[in-house]
């Protein structure tokens, strides 16, 4: 997915779902769309727990405020964020903690209020609380943000 993105510009990603017949968990199709956005079907409800998607290059890790909507209205567990632009094939990693309801909320408002720089505020200052604990100012959207290196794309 890493290479196909790099080379044609177009987001790529998939979702991770949870099916009680096949008793673990599987990989929805890979959606293609392009270079600002995929749409990628959500599993049936409520057995989705993680999605991955690649940002094209010039993109970064950080997920954007549409990636965050589409993750907590599905109530996933994590999302993964992939750039091509990165010398190392890796992938960053957000999962979210939704035991602070006033933050979300602060989020929530903000999409309502279709205010992106609010949102963006709010996904920056979670990642720095996250990240360097030391500088929390609050609590944030992020329980942990942890990266896998190498295995996308066979590196």
């Amino acid at each position: 997915m890493l290479s196909e993105t790099a080379r044609d510009g177009r987001e790529r990603g998939f979702n991770l779902c949870w099916s009680p017949e096949r008793g673990r968990p599987f990989l929805e199709k890979e959606c293609v769309g392009d270079s600002c956005r995929v749409s990628i079907p959500a599993c049936e409800w409520p057995f989705q727990f993680a999605s991955f998607h690649v940002h094209p290059s010039g993109g970064s890790w950080v997920p954007s405020p549409l990636d965050i909507r589409y993750s907590l209205a599905e109530r996933e567990l994590f999302s993964c964020v992939a750039t091509p632009s990165r010398k190392r094939s890796s992938v960053r990693c957000y999962s979210f903690d939704l035991g602070y309801p006033d933050d979300m909320g602060r989020f929530v408002e903000a999409m309502r209020a279709d205010d992106i720089q609010k949102q963006l505020d709010i996904i920056v200052k979670s990642i720095v609380s996250v990240k360097f604990p030391e500088r929390r100012v609050e609590r944030g959207l992020f329980r942990d943000i942890f990266d896998i290196r190498g295995g996308v794309d066979g590196s």
